[in-house]
């Protein structure tokens, strides 16, 4: 990790892999993307992709694939699903994890030319999943959990493939791993294991786990009942976009409750 303190920037090439981990406070980013012409800017074109794929780096390949996928704006002008699939295959087929799991999504929606099978997008998923990306060990846990693609449903193997997701700090997966634990397993054990996982996802920022969270303050499920602490995980939440949770802050702020003032006009402005 490079740690970044507030003012410090840090500018990378395209192909480096990178994320961001925020571990208090919150993120606020000002972020530019530097082309290498006047023309590239105007244009939204990326030149550095073609020439990159096309002499075969695996990186450029699922850059330019995400763009052609995607189109360059809004409205997906420019967009060519079927040269991204090409792309996507020809990096999978190198090895790289993401364009494994991009080439798995776009065989489970039959997009970009390619047929509707659920077996391949299966195939892709594992290869990347048992690699390590924990974004394809959550999409393998949740066919397993829906009994999709061709797999039968499997709790265990759902819970298993979550699991390995959420260890490496994916707040989707843990939010999951959560709900799964929470629902299909149902012992004394696997709530509590649910309620650590629905923490730590919270923590990351996670408008549904903040949610969940607060709910199961607000009614003591596997914690002390507790109107206040419910109040403020409700607000992390709306304030993230969480409609649920905005809704909650409407009621309480309508019934005076969780510490919060009788106030209908803060409450309208919630249900809003």
């Amino acid at each position: 990790f490079v740690h970044l303190m507030r003012g410090d920037v840090a500018v990378h090439q395209y192909d480096l892999p990178h994320g961001v981990h925020v571990t208090n406070g919150r993120r606020y980013s000002l972020i530019f993307w530097i082309k290498d012409s006047v023309h590239s800017c105007i244009t939204n074109g990326t030149p550095w992709y073609d020439s990159a794929a096309a002499a075969g780096d695996a990186d450029a390949m699922m850059a330019l694939g995400q763009k052609l996928n995607k189109g360059m704006n809004a409205d997906g002008i420019g967009s060519d699903p079927v040269r991204a699939a090409e792309l996507f295959r020809c990096a999978a087929d190198m090895g790289h994890v993401d364009a494994q799991i991009h080439l798995g999504t776009f065989y489970e929606n039959g997009r970009g030319g390619l047929p509707l099978d659920g077996v391949a997008a299966v195939r892709w998923w594992r290869t990347a999943a048992e690699a390590g990306a924990s974004a394809a060990q959550r999409l393998l846990a949740m066919a397993y959990a829906n009994g999709a693609c061709g797999l039968l449903r499997s709790s265990a193997d759902a819970v298993q493939w979550m699991t390995r997701a959420a260890e490496q700090d994916d707040s989707d997966a843990m939010y999951w791993l959560s709900i799964y634990l929470s629902h299909n397993l149902g012992s004394p054990e696997d709530l509590l294991a649910s309620l650590k996982w629905l923490q730590r996802a919270a923590d990351m920022g996670h408008p549904e786990a903040q949610c969940g969270l607060g709910a199961a303050h607000l009614v003591g499920n596997g914690f002390e009942q507790n109107a206040e602490v419910a109040a403020t995980w409700f607000r992390c939440a709306a304030q993230n976009g969480n409609s649920c949770a905005q809704c909650n802050m409407g009621a309480l702020y309508a019934q005076g409750l969780g510490g919060l003032p009788l106030d209908f006009k803060q409450a309208l402005r919630w249900y809003e």
